[in-house]
């Protein structure tokens, strides 16, 4: 789901649902859509400065804003958000 724009950029939500680490990236490289700054999945073109051994990659603009599972020994749901505000204005949002 497309939250919101800012000119070539798109925030959105994505649920993945089989858990796999890189769903989410590769089903939006494959629709030409790829994760600001995916050295891996990402074009070339539109990457930042390329990985070296010198230069650290690029951050990729991908976060988990909430997570939640069952604990396996208390028996309940632990719940874990992240701060979204400083991400977005990272990201120009």
């Amino acid at each position: 789901m497309v939250l919101q724009t800012n000119h070539d950029k798109a925030l959105i939500e994505a649920r993945p649902l089989t858990g796999r680490t890189h769903q989410i990236r590769v089903h939006l490289a494959e629709s030409d859509h790829p994760v600001l700054g995916d050295a891996l999945y990402g074009p070339l073109s539109g990457n930042p400065q390329p990985v070296t051994r010198n230069r650290p990659p690029a951050s990729l603009a991908l976060r988990a804003a909430a997570l939640a599972y069952r604990d396996p020994f208390q028996k309940r749901i632990v719940r874990i958000e992240a701060p979204v505000l400083e991400f977005c204005l990272r990201f120009g949002f």
